[in-house]
């Protein structure tokens, strides 16, 4: 906890600058700059600001907000995160976006569950009645399947939705970058997501009939996967935050 605090002071002290802020802003315009280039676009003079420059630069690089490689500089996974923050506390305190990180700020781990769920009930939907459309028109249990989980999905959401009291939450779950929002659990939801997504493939792919046991097996195996990284997930709940 005290790294984690060190670093957030450091983090902190970077942002409290406003020529600093102005690099991290520069940098996620262009992507990459070189050093001349910063100094040029911020009106410094390489004579006689060089050296208070590079006082900044390196403030910046301790706190990990901007990296340097093949002799330019770039935003690190924390300076964009930065960024994105400067941004949202310079709009109105109404607006979408910021009603947005309101709720996401207040996901717990059931939240993701139920956002992870949401998203592969809507998947496992949309595809079974695909492949009933395209495949199976005369075996009613792939549309039903299909049914079964669309509805499960819109009560996941519906949930999450009274769960975070924002209904502006529920289009970012329809893709997966919620997920990098919430970097401490995104390698585990990463990991159900995946194994849902595989059981769906290998139960709905067009199948020879000899190999249909082998794809039924392995579709059941990721699914329980995903179920049982979900259940450990929920267990964890009283000790992750």
């Amino acid at each position: 906890m005290k790294v984690e605090n060190h670093k957030i002071n450091r983090i902190l002290k970077a942002l409290n600058n406003k020529l600093r802020r102005e690099i991290l802003l520069l940098l996620s315009t262009y992507g990459r700059l070189r050093y001349s280039e910063i100094m040029h676009k911020l009106n410094l003079s390489p004579e006689s600001d060089s050296g208070w420059f590079a006082y900044h630069i390196k403030t910046l690089m301790d706190a990990d907000l901007i990296k340097r490689g093949n002799g330019s500089y770039y935003l690190s996974r924390i300076g964009k995160k930065a960024v994105l923050l400067m941004e949202e506390i310079g709009k109105p305190e109404e607006s979408i976006s910021i009603k947005l990180f309101e709720g996401l700020a207040r996901m717990t781990i059931v939240d993701e569950i139920k956002a992870t769920w949401a998203l592969l009930t809507f998947l496992f939907g949309v595809l079974f009645i695909g492949f009933y459309a395209e495949y199976a028109s005369e075996n009613l249990i792939f549309c039903l399947l299909g049914i079964l989980s669309l509805i499960v999905s819109i009560v996941l959401y519906v949930s999450l939705a009274v769960s975070l009291k924002s209904i502006y939450c529920l289009p970012i779950f329809f893709n997966l970058y919620w997920i990098f929002m919430r970097p401490r659990r995104s390698k585990e939801i990463s990991t159900i997501i995946l194994s849902g997504c595989l059981s769906i493939f290998l139960f709905l792919r067009p199948l020879k009939l000899n190999d249909f046991n082998l794809n039924l097996i392995l579709s059941a195996f990721f699914f329980m996967v995903s179920i049982l990284l979900s259940v450990l997930l929920l267990r964890a709940k009283k000790t992750v935050v």
